[in-house]
């Protein structure tokens, strides 16, 4: 409340003075005076404002890097890679029919398996 008191004080001596000055001299007090509490009012405006923060995310969705590349860098030997066995470049065709002694000699051992269909 002191704060408030001086600033009352201040305003009555300035109504003082104001009361014995002349038209000009009361209109400069009257700019002074606007002034001040534009002044007031912008700080008050500046206290009021919201703060704002920033706040880093991380993203947990893997991202590409960019990596730096050497023209002339020394590049390591090529090694020749050997060709996958021979069979997985083949076609793939049916199978021939089983032969009637190769049904009996599968029924036979499959004797306890259940059969598929």
């Amino acid at each position: 409340m002191t704060a408030l008191s001086d600033v009352q004080q201040a305003l009555n001596i300035i109504r003082q003075q104001s009361d014995e000055a002349d038209w000009d001299t009361k209109l400069e007090m009257l700019q002074l005076t606007i002034a001040t509490a534009g002044d007031i009012i912008a700080l008050s405006r500046k206290l009021t404002k919201p703060k704002q923060t920033t706040k880093t995310k991380t993203n947990l969705i893997p991202r590409t890097k960019a990596v730096t590349r050497y023209v002339d860098a020394v590049k390591p030997p090529q090694i020749a890679q050997q060709p996958e066995d021979d069979r997985s470049l083949a076609a793939v065709g049916p199978s021939s029919p089983l032969t009637p002694q190769q049904q009996r000699d599968l029924s036979v051992r499959n004797l306890g398996k259940p059969k598929r269909f």
